[in-house]
């Protein structure tokens, strides 16, 4: 697996993701997505499938500091 965070996304700011797919992304923290410290992230009618971490978050990594919301999101491995 590639080294760094966040295979498809790494969030630093604000961001609202809505009606996307992210598979088979892979880092070693947050495959898909990492959400550094600081950052919100909000996530609706998507889906995260097939991603891979080395050390953390296969889907989504979350920093200390850092805010989420999730609704009517697939996580699928």
């Amino acid at each position: 697996l590639p080294g760094g965070q966040g295979g498809c996304i790494r969030n630093r700011g604000s961001l609202a993701l809505a009606s996307v797919t992210l598979r088979q992304c892979r880092a070693q923290f947050g495959g898909a997505i990492a959400n550094l410290a600081g950052a919100a992230l909000d996530i609706v009618n998507s889906t995260l499938s097939g991603n891979t971490a080395a050390d953390q978050g296969g889907a989504l990594r979350n920093d200390n500091g850092a805010t989420f919301s999730i609704r009517n999101t697939t996580l699928a491995a």
